[in-house]
């Protein structure tokens, strides 16, 4: 638009249509240079911002009315609601008739304003010691809208209708995100990271381009021993009392850098304003 203005600005005929030529040569010029150096200051100050780090946890951060969802389903008991009956406790794994147990967690993303492209981790803490041997846990995404307090085995979002929400008993597994693996007989009150992978970004990179801004996920035993073997692991769910130990989900991210084009826009502006003739 500036250049374009710039263009079409008329000038005197005669000697001031040199002039205005050799001011127009000289404006061009020195709107380039404005550019290139704006557009440079602000890849610059995108690459050297430093890196900012968001909490999701309930009750702590991004504000102390945070609040996330979290629950636990179990094959065993597949009507029971588990948020109402056991609120402190997430357990993963199978238990002792073999029966699979699973974790459901919910974050609202929407206190971002940047790019979440530097990394994201899952933090969770051991409520209990872990039973049986080392356990594996896959982190996948789930799929469907979360209501904690009505999730059940045979109703996993908890929606109440199979038809509008999640149909399959269990949970409707979807991508795999991340892992990590838990020694036997972990101890309480121990912080279990769930680390950063391409695909873990990527999940978060799509829930901040949904409506609703939500990461949703599903934590599960390692699929070649659930079922078959007895081995598990507590953690603390987003009720538990002290708050540090609730589930927390951290994105390292560059917030939105100041508009230095802007800054540059106006200045054009400036640069190519017509100056109005002298009053007589």
């Amino acid at each position: 638009m500036f250049f374009r203005n710039c263009l079409n600005e008329k000038y005197s005929v005669g000697v001031a249509s040199q002039q205005g030529r050799t001011i127009l040569a000289s404006r061009l010029a020195l709107a380039a240079a404005v550019l290139l150096f704006g557009s440079g200051l602000a890849g610059r100050a995108r690459t050297a911002a430093a890196v900012t780090m968001t909490s999701f946890q309930e009750g702590v951060s991004p504000t102390t009315g945070y609040e996330a969802d979290a629950t636990f389903i179990r094959k065993n008991a597949p009507t029971e609601k588990h948020d109402s009956t056991r609120p402190n406790e997430l357990i993963i794994g199978s238990d002792s008739s073999k029966a699979a147990l699973r974790t459901l967690l919910e974050f609202d993303l929407s206190a971002i304003d940047g790019e979440p492209n530097y990394g994201v981790s899952l933090v969770l803490n051991t409520y209990h010691n872990s039973f049986g041997d080392s356990i594996t846990v896959y982190v996948h995404k789930y799929d469907f809208d979360l209501n904690e307090v009505d999730s059940t085995w045979l109703d996993p979002d908890g929606d109440g209708d199979s038809t509008t929400g999640d149909p399959t008993d269990g949970g409707t597994i979807g991508t795999l995100l991340t892992s990590t693996t838990i020694g036997p007989l972990g101890t309480p009150d121990l912080d279990v990271i769930f680390p950063d992978t391409p695909a873990f970004r990527t999940a978060v990179a799509d829930a901040l381009a949904s409506a609703d801004k939500t990461l949703r996920l599903m934590l599960k035993q390692d699929p070649g021993r659930e079922g078959a073997y007895t081995e598990g692991v507590y953690f603390c769910s987003n009720e538990y009392s002290t708050l540090g130990r609730r589930p927390e989900l951290i994105v390292s991210h560059v917030p939105e850098p100041c508009s230095l084009v802007m800054l540059c826009c106006g200045g054009l502006y400036f640069l190519f304003r017509r100056k109005r003739p002298a009053s007589r």
